[in-house]
């Protein structure tokens, strides 16, 4: 059976667009740039057992917003809602447990 990844999926529910989405985990770094408000993207990475992951955002005007340290594993799925004052996350565990 394959090793599913941890999916993050990041919303930008702020008003200012952003510019660029730093997720930093034990194995390295994903990034994604440009998300208009109401936009989505997904990051997926392979964990190869328990990890965690942090997720910085860097709006257009130059301000940035951080996540709390969240802790993931293969097939872990979360939801990262941005917003004007910080991040909001919502982990949704895989079925097996």
């Amino acid at each position: 059976m394959p090793i599913p990844p941890v999916t993050v999926v990041v919303r930008n529910s702020s008003a200012k667009p952003i510019t660029a989405v730093r997720l930093e985990h034990e194995r390295g770094v994903e990034t994604v740039e440009n998300l208009a408000h109401g936009e989505v993207r997904t990051i997926q990475f392979m964990a190869g057992g328990e990890t965690s992951y942090t997720l910085r955002v860097r709006f257009a005007d130059g301000s940035e917003v951080s996540g709390n340290p969240q802790y993931a594993e293969s097939g872990y799925e979360f939801v990262e809602t941005v917003t004007d004052s910080g991040i909001e996350s919502d982990v949704h565990l895989p079925s097996r447990y």
